[in-house]
């Protein structure tokens, strides 16, 4: 559930983020086979 995902993730996205937050959220979505929604 997306409530277990926000315990994953330290950093909020923001703007100046991006690229650290990617990083971060990128291995849970593809742990989670949530890629396909993200990059079809």
């Amino acid at each position: 559930s997306s409530n277990s995902l926000q315990h994953f993730l330290a950093i909020k996205m923001m703007t100046k983020n991006y690229l650290i937050w990617k990083d971060q959220f990128t291995p849970i979505l593809i742990s989670y086979d949530l890629m396909g929604f993200i990059d079809g």
